[in-house]
């Protein structure tokens, strides 16, 4: 039983990585390291700045590489990013105050399946923090017509809202966080029964 608590807190702790930046002004909660996407779907950036940095000097650029193909190009996903200590991004981590910025990339259904970096830059240090990801095909979708089945690369449930049952990724990524915290709490309590 104790194997299945820490089996749990594994998983866990690795699908809720974080990565902080090494002038530790910003922690980047999404998109996770080692984690896989889909081409035609949207790649989450969500990043905390925390209270303590210079946000007026801080802004952000995010690229996209190939660890594999090296004759991938170098893709811009984002400029200057917005890192703004505006109170309508705070929110409270473990008794400290963040300020959350979060925006999706639609990763093109031509990126071919592989491996890639995504690249967060400090424009104003010129300092950067890879996360290793992966990207899948396009998902497919079949669905039967008069004129027989056919095949769709949107990867969307027909009738489906863009934003589905939990509205934003942002929204479902909080959801996820939470379920998993709950699955750690589990965890640990059973664990302390035993």
């Amino acid at each position: 039983m104790h194997f299945l608590a820490l089996a749990v807190l594994v998983y866990c702790g690795v699908a809720v990585a974080q990565v902080t930046d090494p002038t530790q002004r910003y922690n980047i909660t999404s998109p996770i390291p080692n984690q896989s996407y889909v081409a035609g779907q949207g790649l989450p950036l969500i990043f905390d700045v925390f209270s303590t940095a210079n946000a007026p000097s801080l802004t952000l650029s995010v690229t996209l590489t190939s660890s594999t193909n090296a004759s991938f190009p170098q893709t811009v996903i984002a400029s200057q990013l917005d890192a703004s200590q505006s109170s309508q991004f705070a929110r409270t981590v473990n008794n400290v105050t963040v300020y959350e910025h979060q925006q999706t990339w639609p990763i093109p259904t031509s990126v071919a399946p592989g491996s890639y970096n995504v690249i967060v830059t400090s424009d104003d240090t010129k300092t950067n923090t890879t996360i290793p990801i992966s990207i899948n095909a396009v998902a497919v979708t079949t669905s039967a017509s008069a004129s027989g089945a056919q095949a769709s690369g949107t990867g969307a449930i027909p009738g489906a809202s863009a934003g589905g049952i939990l509205g934003s990724s942002g929204e479902r990524l909080h959801a996820v966080r939470w379920l998993l915290g709950m699955a750690v709490a589990t965890a640990l309590f059973v664990t302390i029964l035993m």
